[in-house]
């Protein structure tokens, strides 16, 4: 399993523990592999969740200028 990114003093770099009851197994992933998979799964729904303000914030800033630029377009 590949090493989760560490970030300092945020909760990307988190490890989410499971329970896998099919293999009987302990396993884990981390939180932002966690969140990626549901983003996926929930695509055509309107809400994505992050794992940090600042991850929600560039998100948004991001979105509004790709709108401005469709808009002029």
């Amino acid at each position: 399993m590949a090493e989760c990114k560490k970030y300092f003093r945020q909760k990307k770099g988190q490890w989410i523990y499971i329970w896998d009851n099919e293999t009987r197994r302990n396993k884990k992933m981390c939180l932002q592999d966690l969140l990626d998979r549901i983003n996926h799964t929930l695509r055509h729904e309107n809400k994505i969740y992050f794992a940090t303000i600042p991850d929600r914030e560039d998100y948004k800033m991001e979105g509004m200028s790709l709108k401005e630029y469709f808009s002029y377009n």
